[in-house]
């Protein structure tokens, strides 16, 4: 059809994940699976090479030395900018921030 255009992804910055800019997630709420996708996407390609098998949602980061306090900050920093939400310091606990489920729960609970 001339003169239409066919939407492409774009590759995001922080999480090298791949988006429909179309779709921004400050336009609607992305659901649980797709907060838990982008999560593992972001910890594979920062912590571990971009290697995202074993990465299930109840692998522990912290505790299991895939992610240390600094990285935790990188975390969360990433989830504030990409899901438009903020956190407080008692946020950011081991209970929060231990498993992609419970990141993904967290950043559920403020959108």
């Amino acid at each position: 059809m001339p003169g239409s255009r066919k939407r492409r992804n774009a590759r995001c910055p922080d999480c090298a994940a791949w988006h429909d800019p179309g779709l921004p997630m400050g336009k609607r709420s992305p659901s649980h699976a797709e907060i838990l996708a982008e999560i593992r996407t972001f910890v594979a390609n920062w912590f571990r090479d971009g290697r995202e098998s074993g990465l299930d949602p109840d692998t522990p980061l912290v505790t299991s030395g895939i992610v240390d306090s600094a990285g935790v900050v990188e975390i969360v920093e990433f989830l504030e900018r990409r899901f438009h939400v903020k956190f407080s310091d008692e946020d950011i606990s081991l209970q929060n921030c231990n498993t992609l489920r419970a990141l993904s729960d967290l950043v559920n609970s403020r959108l």
